[in-house]
């Protein structure tokens, strides 16, 4: 029997709750499924006991270390600053903040690199009828933006700058773990080594204190030249006691920088020379060339202005009407309709949008130059202090090469039977404090190249090794000139413990 209009339309109405659910699973299947809530925690306990079971002869440190070209045995004995470097690359947890922060950034890019959503609509009227046909009216309408290629590559651009900066700062944080151990194995030597001389000096001191005692016994010299000595005693004394409490501040210095707990450090063993200090000055020309190669931080601020550029682009694109095509159907009560729509977005205070973009391009501009004339004065300063410091070395080492002559004399004058031992303690003394001021002026060398290593971003105190590719399969290593082409490469050494 044919169906009647009335039942013509409850038919079709009855199928389209089955195709509308067929229709949305398809669209749900499209857009690869949608993902679950998975939570997560941040376990305190548990972070401090990984924490206080690391051991410098982590097997994973230990391939990742012969990958990186060291032939050594592992761990070391003793360590020097390029061991300790690679170590700190590994444990120290500054360079995971870095990977975090450059595995969002990467994650916000494949967002920018998306289209602009198509917007699927479904429409539905319901009408008060009396002659018994349908009372409603179902369409489906596909919203499709257009002209917006031009937003969608400036949005691009702006996220692959943000995400190269990410990268860039995985290579900042590299070199500021490296520049921490640095300076704390400075410290930490300086400190070893003050130590030795000062209770030696003690000794020495001691010695003279009794030869003075005797003399005083017997009168030769006044109490006053006794209660001399006795300061003299005191004051070494409590020299070696501030030279312990900077001792074990360089130590957890160190310990803090290669993320591994004190008492580990404590037992690794340091050589007295673990860093290599012969290092010739470049001439200023050189340097500065170098320093605006190599500055992680002038390449992060040209990023900057590649982002603020972007921005500009983004603007301009903006001030644009926003314009989108919604092709429709609706069946209405047996009717067949098919509609276009065309939506026009004006913008508002478009220009002023752009030409606060262009201010922020500027204003990255300037910043740029600005850190440039700055990194420029810096490597000049660093530089002269490098030199100054290396002169008063050459002076100070003469100095002690003199008193250890004078010293060698009266050694021998006094062997062959002439002077006395007062002279030869006084003598070993002035030797003792001569090797001090040596000290001291080797540390403040040091130091001042280490402020140059900052200033040009350049490791002169010691081999930075090979740091292991990013493709672990390849098994090539990179050289170690250049700082920012081979500290990106140490996401290797972390990615490996988590």
């Amino acid at each position: 029997m044919p169906l009647s209009r009335s039942q013509l339309c409850k038919s079709r109405f009855a199928a389209w709750p089955r195709a509308a659910a067929l229709f949305a699973a398809a669209v749900v299947a499209g857009c690869g499924g949608y993902l679950a809530y998975e939570p997560d925690d941040v376990e305190q306990e548990a972070t401090t006991t990984s924490f206080m079971k690391r051991s410098s002869d982590d097997n994973t440190l230990a391939e990742l270390v012969k990958a990186s070209g060291y032939s050594g045995e592992w761990p070391p004995d003793p360590w020097r600053l390029d061991t300790l470097t690679l170590t700190a690359l590994y444990f120290n947890p500054e360079l995971d903040v870095a990977r975090a922060q450059a595995f969002a950034a990467q994650s916000e890019l494949a967002i920018a690199a998306r289209r602009s959503p198509t917007t699927l609509k479904l429409l539905t009227e319901h009408h008060d009828r009396i002659d018994g046909s349908s009372p409603w009216s179902l369409g489906v309408a596909i919203e499709l933006p257009v002209g917006t290629r031009a937003r969608r590559e400036a949005r691009l651009d702006k996220a692959e700058l943000l995400s190269d900066a990410a990268e860039i700062e995985i290579a900042s944080a590299a070199w500021r773990v490296r520049s921490a151990v640095r300076d704390a194995l400075i410290d930490l030597i300086s400190s070893s080594q003050r130590k030795r001389v000062l209770r030696q000096r003690l000794l020495i001191q001691r010695q003279m204190e009794q030869l003075v005692k005797r003399r005083v016994e017997a009168g030769m010299l006044s109490s006053r030249d006794l209660g001399m000595e006795r300061i003299a005693v005191a004051g070494i004394e409590a020299a070696i006691a501030l030279e312990d409490t900077r001792y074990a501040n360089a130590r957890g210095d160190l310990a803090r920088a290669l993320g591994l707990p004190l008492e580990t450090v404590q037992s690794l063993s340091v050589a007295n020379d673990a860093l290599i200090d012969n290092v010739t000055v470049p001439d200023p020309a050189e340097a500065r060339q170098r320093a605006l190669h190599n500055r992680l931080d002038i390449h992060t601020r040209l990023l900057e202005f590649g982002v603020a550029d972007a921005e500009v682009r983004l603007a301009v694109a903006e001030q644009y009407p926003t314009i989108s095509l919604t092709p429709g159907y609706i069946w209405d009560q047996a009717d067949n309709l098919w509609f276009l729509l065309v939506d026009l977005a004006l913008p508002d205070a478009a220009r002023d949008v752009v030409r606060v973009a262009e201010a922020r391009r500027r204003t990255a501009a300037s910043r740029f130059t600005a850190l440039q004339i700055g990194v420029i004065g810096e490597v000049e300063q660093a530089g002269d202090v490098l030199r100054v410091t290396q002169s008063r070395l050459s002076a100070v080492g003469e100095m002690a090469r003199l008193s250890r002559s004078q010293f060698n004399r009266a050694r021998r004058f006094f062997e062959s039977g002439g002077g006395d031992r007062v002279r030869l303690v006084a003598a070993r003394l002035a030797d003792a404090q001569a090797r001090q001021h040596l000290l001291d002026a080797q540390e403040a060398w040091r130091k001042s190249i280490a402020r140059f290593e900052d200033a040009t971003q350049y490791p002169y105190l010691s081999d930075f090794l090979k740091l292991p590719d990013r493709e672990e399969t390849t098994g090539q290593t990179v050289s170690s000139g250049a700082v920012q082409r081979e500290a990106v490469q140490i996401e290797t050494m972390a990615r490996a413990r988590i």
